[in-house]
């Protein structure tokens, strides 16, 4: 969309006390033609228009270098990683280790039923934990912990419901999945977060409590 669309878009969701989510360097191509057209990367296109802050949650964010990562870092955005959307299209694998080291917030999510056939988040999870194995270095790179909290407590973050929902203590509301460990997927059960991470999927939730 134009520049004018993208900074009123942000304007009303300021004004409303909302997140604005907007899809960035998801492509090779959207990359490349931000650069010959305006000279700058996608991420810092939307910062010389300022559109990021705090308020502001990135979809996908695959095709960026240091330099994006510092910038989004630096203004406080969120990142909502997909990663079966992002191989179902090809259009590459988001450093999201490089966003975690540089302190953003990261989120999983599954991007649109065009993009992804399914809705499932804990099998983006399982997808997650093990495509970033493959591009990141090893069986112990974001081992089944760490992916359940994006899924979790860090989603909430990204979405700046951190204080609200993300975890279960005190004073947060309830927003709860609880799965079924006697489903045949999770059995058997020798370690409940690696189980849920690498073998479930929608099958097993059970009940959720919101």
């Amino acid at each position: 969309c134009s520049d004018g669309t993208l900074k009123a878009a942000k304007a009303v969701a300021d004004d409303l006390g909302l997140i604005l989510q907007v899809h960035v360097a998801e492509t090779r191509f959207e990359s490349d033609q931000s650069i010959k057209e305006k000279g700058l990367s996608p991420v810092a296109h939307l910062d010389r228009l300022g559109i990021l802050d705090p308020q502001t949650l990135m979809a996908h964010c695959v095709w960026v270098d240091d330099a994006d990562i510092a910038a989004i870092s630096r203004q406080g955005c969120a990142v909502a990683h997909c990663p079966e959307s992002n191989l179902k299209l090809a259009a590459g694998i988001a450093p999201v280790q490089a966003f975690l080291q540089a302190g953003i917030p990261v989120g999983i999510g599954s991007d649109g039923c065009a993009s992804n056939n399914n809705q499932d988040l804990l099998r983006e999870m399982d997808m997650a934990a093990k495509l970033h194995k493959v591009a990141g270095g090893g069986p112990t790179t974001m081992p089944a912990p760490q992916v359940l909290a994006l899924a979790t407590r860090d989603g909430a973050r990204a979405i700046g419901l951190g204080d609200q929902i993300g975890t279960i203590e005190k004073g947060k509301q309830a927003d709860l999945a609880i799965l079924d460990s006697t489903h045949p997927a999770m059995c058997p059960i020798y370690n409940p977060v690696s189980q849920a991470v690498y073998a479930g999927s929608g099958d097993i939730v059970r009940d959720t409590i919101v």
